[in-house]
This record gives structure tokens, sequence and C-alpha cells, in this order.
């Protein structure tokens, strides 16, 4: 059977479960990381198994799987000194706390793939951030464009009903820099696949 904590992620079979265990680590310790989910900052890790595996959910119900996987966690000791813990993997992942007298036990289960464990020092929780992206890269700086005042919405049915929003919003004066639309512009949801219906050219071009 699967995984108990892959139970949301709709996850059928599985052909290999490996699994990679770190140290123990102090119960006074806090954990953070292991996103993307709807939860606390601060993560639970009393006998507690977070899945990552991502999910397109329409409401982000407490501890509930989204879009995107981050495995990435840091331990901060009560001294206020830090390290982290990448695990770089492409395939759907456990992270399994088990609770002890006076320690926490973190396993790692993953499904497939190759598992780089990437650990870093720190000591503070800011370091141990910036020698992250050491790794993974900075993030992209978006367009100027895109730092202004948006509205989306999923559910339109042609192009005239995007255009009736954008009207109302500029007759209300309510600032609107970009309107886009959800997944309907797609034909079946199939990428880079426009459907006419919502997104004829060159008309929705000239708005």
């Amino acid at each position: 059977g699967n995984p108990p904590g892959f139970k949301k992620t709709q996850i059928r079979s599985f052909s290999k479960i490996n699994s990679f265990p770190c140290r123990q680590n102090s119960k006074k310790s806090k954990f953070y990381g292991l996103g993307e989910r709807a939860t606390s900052l601060r993560l639970d890790v009393n006998d507690r198994t977070w899945s990552m595996w991502a999910l397109d959910t329409l409401a982000a119900e407490a501890d509930t799987n989204l879009y995107g996987v981050h495995p990435f966690a840091m331990q901060m000791k009560q001294d206020g000194t830090a390290h982290g813990i990448f695990f770089r993997n492409s395939n759907g992942m456990d992270a399994v706390f088990s609770e002890a007298e006076d320690h926490h036990t973190l396993n790692v289960r993953t499904i497939g793939g190759v598992m780089d464990m990437i650990f870093f020092a720190g000591p503070q929780p800011s370091s141990v951030v910036h020698q992250y992206l050491q790794v993974t890269g900075l993030p992209q700086m978006v367009a100027y464009w895109s730092l202004g005042f948006h509205i989306c919405r999923w559910g339109f049915q042609n192009l005239n009903e995007v255009i009736e929003v954008v009207d109302k919003m500029a007759e209300a004066r309510i600032p609107l820099d970009v309107a886009y639309i959800d997944i309907d512009y797609m034909h079946e949801y199939e990428n880079f696949r426009l459907t006419k219906k919502i997104s004829p050219m060159p008309k929705s071009k000239n708005l």
C-alpha cells in the first residue's frame, strides 16, 4: 500500500521506496520549510509526516499540498544557531519526523530518482538561506509591470466577460494594471494552445 504521507497526493503505486535517515535532533529545536503547503510557518514534527507532491488544489485546506515543492528544511536551535538540508530529488518524497524521549529523528523517503543531500552549516538562519541560494540560484528579477495591480479569475466563458470586468474596474476607479485569464484560455488544457472562445487573436491583443 501507499505510505501514509502520500494519501493526499493521488499516487497510485510505488515501484521502489528509498529511505535516507538524518541524524537525531534536540526536541527543543524548531523546524521550518518543506513547502509548499497550507500550514503554520513552524513545522509540527511530533510523529508527523510531511509529503512533497505538487497538487493543483481549489481550496487551501489545512496541511494540504499546494502547487510547488521545495524540499528544503531548516533547524533552528535554542541559542539561535541554525543549519539546513536540501533534498535534491524530483520524485515524490515524504519527510518523516519521529519523536523520542529527548530528540526527533528525520527520515526522508522517496519513490525513486537520484538523491543528493546537501547540508548548509549556517550558523545563522540568514547564513543558511544564503548558502541554499548559492546552490539553487537567486530568484529571477520580475518584469516591472508584474509589480502592479492584477486581477485574475477562473471561469470566464468568453472574452467579452473579461472586457466587462476591466470596464467595471475602471468605472469604479479601482487601480488595475494587468488582467489575465486562468486555465480557461487553453485549448483542452494543452500548453501553448489557445482556445478561440476566450483568446481570439488579434482582438485580445488590442484590449
